[in-house]
């Protein structure tokens, strides 16, 4: 099981340095059997048939991580941590079409689509390296220019028609690079480098009020930028072992899932107060949001399966089985499909809502 872990653990440390050595698997499952379905509880009986749809799989590069959807073509885009490919999904037919292969460990992704540009923060390929931040034309997935971090990329984000990149100092770097780089999405130049808490890992945007919520993973604070000036507004206390973020456009929440624990802290950002938790599996990180069901999707690393919440009652209405050491979720709204990276055996889980 410790192995498992430390495979899973992979996707956060190649943010650090390079890899070189292959990391050895042993995935310990939980399994039920179906056949024993007629003497369950009635209650995992209603929970079975709940399930619209049993999750496909898709093959794609060693680790994967993160994935977004390419809203001009319906692409879904798969970054491989580590494999330092991309895997491009045709999202219609469910099958990879295209492989980019890159000179960088690629660990977050980001998609704008006003100017069709994918955004890939990457982590050097060799420790005390400089990380990368790749701007890839959607149209024609060639990389159009490569960006040098002083630090290690840990996320991006498109808002605003900006790019925000999280990034922290590696082990032993004694320097202060805990920022947020602000790159103009049509000049394509860096306007800004925000400083913030310790280890910023990831943000979330708050349209309404112009304000950008970037977590920082060990000092479990929220910094709020004002997207206006690109300057910190205050910060207030997130709890601990925050593993992703996102925010809900629709009742204004942030949603902050607990990589350590087992639970999703509900947050007003405006007041800067936790409204409540949701328990969920062991190990959430990802989330991804479906505005048109109000649902909130929750990857559980540690105990492969996706939870889905109902933002309205901000309860569990479904748990849905998925590969092992499942990390990234992205909802694709031409089919109102889920699509979940599995780390631990190089898969995508697809599913209905």
């Amino acid at each position: 099981m410790a192995n498992y872990h430390q495979r899973i653990a992979r996707v956060e440390t190649v943010r650090w340095k390079r890899l070189v050595a292959a990391v050895s698997i042993v995935t310990v499952l939980l399994v039920v059997p179906w056949g024993a379905v007629g003497g369950a509880s009635a209650a995992f009986a209603a929970a079975l048939t709940s399930r619209t749809h049993l999750p496909m799989t898709i093959t794609v590069g060693y680790i994967p991580a993160e994935s977004i959807v390419d809203s001009a073509n319906h692409d879904i885009y798969v970054v491989n941590a580590g494999s330092d490919t991309i895997s491009v999904i045709d999202g219609a037919a469910h099958r990879v079409v295209h492989t980019l292969r890159l000179h960088e460990a690629p660990n977050s992704i980001a998609y704008d689509p006003v100017h069709q540009i994918i955004y890939v923060a990457g982590s050097p390929t060799l420790e005390g390296g400089a990380g990368h931040f790749l701007l890839i034309n959607g149209r024609t997935n060639h990389v159009e220019r490569s960006l040098s971090i002083d630090g290690y990329p840990t996320s991006a984000n498109y808002a605003a028609d900006h790019v925000y990149v999280t990034y922290a100092p590696g082990p032993g770097d004694g320097t202060s690079h805990d920022h947020v780089m602000v790159v103009d999405a049509t000049s394509q130049q860096v306007v800004a480098r925000t400083l913030v808490g310790s280890y910023p890992c990831v943000s979330a945007y708050d349209q309404r009020n112009t304000k950008l919520y970037v977590a920082n993973c060990y000092s479990n604070t929220i910094s709020v930028i004002r997207t206006t000036d690109q300057r910190v507004a205050s910060t207030f206390s997130a709890g601990s072992g925050v593993g992703w973020m996102i925010f809900d456009d629709r009742d204004g929440d942030l949603y902050l899932a607990n990589y350590g624990g087992t639970t999703v802290t509900v947050v007003d950002p405006v007041a800067e107060q936790t409204l409540g938790q949701v328990a969920v599996g062991f190990g959430p990180r990802g989330e991804a949001f479906d505005p048109l069901n109000d649902r909130l999707y929750v990857a559980n690393a540690g105990s492969d399966t996706v939870s889905v919440i109902d933002a309205f009652t901000q309860s569990v209405v479904r748990t849905v089985n998925v590969g092992p050491g499942p990390l990234g979720v992205t909802f694709d709204p031409f089919d109102q499909e889920i699509y979940v990276t599995n780390a631990a055996t190089d898969t995508i889980s697809v599913f209905g809502t």
